[in-house]
């Protein structure tokens, strides 16, 4: 993805999305956060072209960068909401993983509300094996899990309407956040991503579903599991 996220306070800088810092690899997808000899940096970014994404569990591997300074992060947004989760690399010793929903609620000295915003502490360094983080979400609540195993929930703010997924990594030097800019490249590897999901607007199952084979990732034949009221019970899939 190829945009810029222009900032708010003086303070950080814009977060510049650059297409080449998203490399595939014999392993998967290494996504880089670099600055250039002028002192620029760019990020990486990559999403689904499909806006209409909605109810569903959506699982990424990842190996975090050793580098201080950048954010990991796989959310799903649109206009007016988003469901996140994020983890930076400042944090060690123990590392940590954010989760949030927005729009967030704010507590009267300006920290994040826990009914919209979470931290977990890991039990591993995140930079030295990849590990599986997911988030399932449900019409009323967001579940959160490491390695399948449960470790947060939020139900306040959940959001009901679609939206796109997205990948990224990325720094913009804000101090209460991220921190410091990175003095080296700093590299995410993802070793694995799935979504299985409800979308908006499809009424009938998508033509590879009624096939035996394995689904298309080309064109308009997507991997797609309907759930009924029992939690991820898929009703249909390809």
């Amino acid at each position: 993805m190829n945009y810029t996220v222009k900032s708010i306070r003086p303070t950080t800088l814009d977060r510049l999305f650059d297409p080449n810092n998203v490399q595939l690899t014999d392993g998967g997808i290494d996504m880089t956060v670099k600055s250039d000899d002028s002192g620029t940096f760019t990020s990486a970014s990559f999403g689904s072209r499909r806006t209409d994404i909605l109810y569903g569990t959506y699982r990424i591997n990842v190996k975090t960068s050793d580098v201080p300074g950048t954010i990991a992060a796989m959310f799903i947004r649109n206009d007016n909401t988003e469901i996140d989760i994020e983890l930076l690399s400042q944090y060690k010793d123990p590392a940590k993983v954010h989760y949030a929903v927005h729009p967030q609620i704010y507590e009267s000295n300006g920290s994040p509300s826990p009914l919209t915003f979470g931290l977990k502490d890991l039990s591993f360094d995140p930079t030295e094996e990849f590990h599986e983080y997911r988030l399932d979400w449900l019409p009323e609540i967001v579940e959160y899990f490491t390695d399948g195993v449960p470790t947060h929930q939020l139900s306040k703010n959940i959001p009901e309407k679609p939206g796109r997924v997205v990948i990224n990594h990325w720094t913009d030097g804000n101090p209460n956040f991220g921190g410091a800019l990175p003095t080296e490249p700093a590299v995410l590897s993802v070793s694995k991503f799935v979504m299985m999901f409800n979308v908006t607007g499809n009424t009938e199952p998508l033509a590879c579903q009624k096939s035996a084979n394995a689904c298309s990732i080309h064109g308009e034949c997507y991997k797609i599991v309907f759930f009924s009221s029992s939690p991820f019970t898929p009703l249909r899939k390809c």
